[in-house]
């Protein structure tokens, strides 16, 4: 496969672009921002419309998976829709425009267009019921994304919480992970009573090449492990792991208006694509990111 990948640069970005290169594909990683992490890399601008088709044309992929995204639920409400929504659609242009032969695109949606599901697994199937801009903005892209279905080999994914080394401190894993290994007397979270369907991030980009190579087009994938813990069962792992404790105090600046409580997903639609890769235990997660983080 020649994999043009938008976002190469981000977290997951950069996981896809070198799992992908390791199975032997060859890669076009893309982002926003200046990189000198990946080989290859080129600097695109989604928003301008007549350089994402410049570049579209000029590399001519077999296969596309489109990660840029504002991701972080926090921010000012329009960033979200003109990032995410614009974004994508001046990507799936340029395809269509470029003459490049695309057998699959993937566009990476998110969970959050559950919002507070009515279901203790989460199927596909469920209706859009999102609780912030961010899960707002990705069912828009959804929409969007079916305007193309009949022109484009479109594969939507829709990937739960997942963690892993390289993660901003932004998102609150990292923010444990990190707090521990500092061995922080204390530390200042959200509510830690909500419920998360978490995945390694290898994982998830071994899903991904699973939906590039056997995704059905047309149609929509969880990438998830079907199980759920809690932020204060994920702390007391890394208590476990560091040997650390420390005191949690509850910041009411950083709870959520409208919180998801309870977020776990389906995977067997994603299971019946390929058996050959496993979830990975998140005590394992944990102790890969606690390995890796600096003090």
């Amino acid at each position: 496969m020649r994999v043009f990948i938008t976002g190469a640069s981000g977290f997951t970005g950069l996981h896809l672009t070198r799992h992908l290169r390791e199975q032997g594909h060859d890669i076009i990683p893309t982002g926003q921002e200046p990189s000198s992490e990946l080989d290859g890399y080129r600097q695109v601008d989604l928003m301008d419309s007549a350089h994402v088709l410049a570049v579209v044309r000029d590399t001519l992929p077999t296969h596309i998976v489109h990660l840029a995204a504002k991701s972080h639920v926090i921010g000012e409400p329009l960033d979200f829709y003109r990032v995410n929504l614009r974004g994508t659609e001046n990507l799936l242009s340029a395809i269509e425009k470029s003459g490049a032969t695309c057998q699959k695109i993937i566009i990476a949606s998110s969970a959050n267009v559950y919002g507070n599901a009515d279901s203790r697994y989460i199927s596909e199937t469920l209706a859009y019921q999102p609780m912030n801009h961010y899960g707002m903005s990705k069912v828009a892209v959804e929409l969007a994304a079916l305007h193309w279905f009949s022109k484009l080999p479109v594969v939507i994914a829709r990937p739960f919480n997942y963690i892993g080394p390289g993660q901003s401190e932004n998102f609150v894993f990292q923010k444990i992970v990190k707090a521990f290994k500092r061995r922080d007397p204390a530390l200042r979270l959200g509510n830690i009573d909500v419920f998360r369907d978490i995945s390694d991030v290898r994982f998830v980009v071994s899903a991904y090449e699973a939906l590039l190579c056997h995704g059905t087009i047309g149609e929509t994938y969880n990438i998830c492990s079907g199980q759920a813990v809690s932020i204060g069962e994920a702390i007391q792992m890394v208590a476990e792991i560091s040997g650390h404790t420390l005191n949690i105090q509850t910041d009411e600046r950083l709870v959520r208006e409208n919180e998801i409580t309870y977020l776990c997903g389906d995977p067997s639609k994603l299971r019946a694509l390929a058996h050959s890769f496993e979830h990975i235990d998140l005590i394992e997660t944990l102790r890969t990111m606690y390995d890796a983080a600096s003090e």
